[in-house]
């Protein structure tokens, strides 16, 4: 493990247990309320746009750079993909599944201090079912309005923090590695900006991501010399 990799896993572990323990100290809610602010139009389209490329579909361009650029590291992204993907979505689906998001769980007079981002559905969307249904439902409706259910933890946290970790093991340059955790960092604080998380479903993640990435770490260095990524 090089000098990058090892000072952004210490980095991803302090900031994630400094949000997990604000959550718990501060509460859930109110930290949810001194986060979530309106910054205006500008950044409602700059986190909405962290938000998307946090969504889980990025796995698939950055799954094919690492097979076309960095391939002896493949084995290792497509493990952190399922690992990260069981625990989160285990988490999500089974042990927290009725867990509700921030919008239907703080109740007034609270709740009218939550901000969230309303876009309006552009009319050559609305003459289209299959826009309709295979963009805007998917990519706008259920990225930017508050959802219901599935609050805990966060998927996009934990897809851009895994991916971040993956690269700071290869990255050359101290800058790239900067790059990628201000992305991760981004991307985290979109799905509270946006009211789709709670800053401690963030927080979770983000030592989700690290974990997933430790067990894999450990496995294969467990692991034949083919599998080896270093």
């Amino acid at each position: 493990m090089n000098n990058k990799s090892s000072f952004f896993r210490y980095l991803v572990l302090i900031i994630s247990i400094l949000i997990l323990g604000l959550s718990f100290v501060i509460g859930r809610e109110d930290f949810f309320l001194d986060l979530n602010t309106d910054l205006g139009n500008t950044f409602n389209n700059i986190f909405a746009f962290f938000t998307f490329i946090g969504d889980a579909v990025v796995w698939i361009p950055f799954l094919i750079y690492i097979a076309l650029k960095k391939r002896k590291y493949l084995y290792f992204s497509l493990a952190v993909v399922v690992v990260s993907t069981i625990i989160i979505q285990g988490l999500k689906r089974n042990s927290y599944t009725d867990r509700l998001r921030p919008f239907y769980t703080i109740q007034e007079p609270q709740k009218s201090q939550i901000h969230y981002v309303e876009f309006y559905e552009p009319a050559f969307i609305l003459k289209s079912n299959f826009l309709k249904e295979q963009v805007w439902n998917k990519f706008i409706v259920e990225e930017i309005y508050p959802q219901a259910k599935h609050s805990f933890p966060s998927g996009h946290t934990g897809t851009a923090f895994c991916i971040l970790l993956i690269v700071v093991m290869f990255a050359k340059s101290w800058l790239t590695c900067w790059v990628m955790f201000i992305y991760a960092l981004l991307v985290g604080y979109s799905r509270v900006y946006l009211a789709q998380h709670f800053p401690l479903d963030v927080g979770a993640s983000m030592l989700i991501a690290l974990i997933s990435v430790l067990i894999v770490d450990k496995i294969f260095k467990l692991k034949p010399k083919e599998f080896k990524y270093y």
